[in-house]
């Protein structure tokens, strides 16, 4: 089977997808029905959480966004641009990340949070769980023996994990399977074993040197980890090169620092040459 076919690249793709108007960079998703965008109630503004539900042909996806880039890289892969979205949704968001003192009892759509989560990504999917799960209803409905399948990349892989508890509880029989790609940590310790023990099959890949999978401090990742190499891109030499890419912005992948490098999700940063490595057997279904 070909890398092309892996199902976590695909999750990767769906998670990419989750930024931009169309499925850029990473590839299309291998999306069978949908996706639906799912967005907050129109009384919360700005709005600063979406996610995509859909199918593919192995199960249920939902895929959540991460927090807006303040930069980000055109469709080239190569320059840096202006992102998708405008500047007070890029503030709101970073404000709801940084709020991260952890909170107890946490009820969402009538389910309470194991341990202590993180107060601002409970509120994100707080304003997104409805309209998630009608839509989880709507296709379980049709597709009674589907899994469920939960991603994300940064910010989005944290509301992954946390909604898959919630669908752990909500659909007992379901199957329920994660894949986050450098992810923040999203509960206390607490959080993490009632993880552990709720049987969801998570997988956690990481970029060496990705400094927003450590973060918020205090609370713990979840998940089975693969760390993944980083990819770098060395400035121009000699110097002519060097003042040719200035003048003419033909790559700018340069200028990017490392630890940001680390984070990016996109084909030149790691994630989308290595989730799938060529021993991948494609036995995660």
């Amino acid at each position: 089977m070909s890398r092309e076919r892996c199902l976590k690249r695909h999750l990767l793709h769906a998670s990419v997808e989750c930024y931009h108007r169309a499925p850029l960079y990473s590839g299309p998703a291998r999306w069978t029905e949908g996706p639906v965008a799912v967005r907050p109630p129109v009384s919360f503004r700005p709005e600063i959480d979406l996610a995509l539900v859909g199918r593919f042909a192995e199960g249920v996806v939902v895929a959540f966004r991460g927090t807006l880039p303040p930069l980000d890289l055109g469709p080239d892969l190569r320059r840096i641009v202006g992102p998708d979205i405008i500047g007070p949704q890029i503030i709101a968001d970073w404000l709801n990340d940084f709020n991260y003192a952890p909170s107890r009892n946490v009820a969402i759509g009538g389910t309470t949070l194991p341990g202590g989560v993180h107060r601002g990504l409970a509120g994100s999917l707080a304003r997104l769980w409805d309209g998630v799960a009608a839509e989880l209803t709507r296709l379980r409905r049709a597709h009674p023996a589907a899994n469920l399948y939960f991603t994300g990349h940064s910010k989005g892989g944290a509301l992954a994990n946390l909604a898959a508890i919630l669908a752990r509880r909500s659909w007992p029989e379901a199957g329920v399977r994660v894949a986050t790609f450098g992810a923040a940590c999203t509960g206390d310790s607490d959080f993490a074993r009632a993880y552990r023990e709720s049987g969801i099959d998570c997988h956690r890949y990481e970029v060496t040197g990705d400094k927003i999978t450590d973060l918020p401090p205090g609370q713990l990742p979840v998940g089975t980890l693969h760390v993944l190499p980083p990819i770098y891109h060395r400035r121009p030499s000699p110097p002519i090169a060097f003042v040719r890419g200035l003048i003419r912005r033909e790559d700018q992948r340069w200028l990017v620092p490392r630890a940001i490098a680390a984070h990016l999700p996109y084909p030149g940063f790691g994630y989308g040459e290595h989730v799938c490595e060529p021993e991948c057997r494609h036995d995660w279904r």
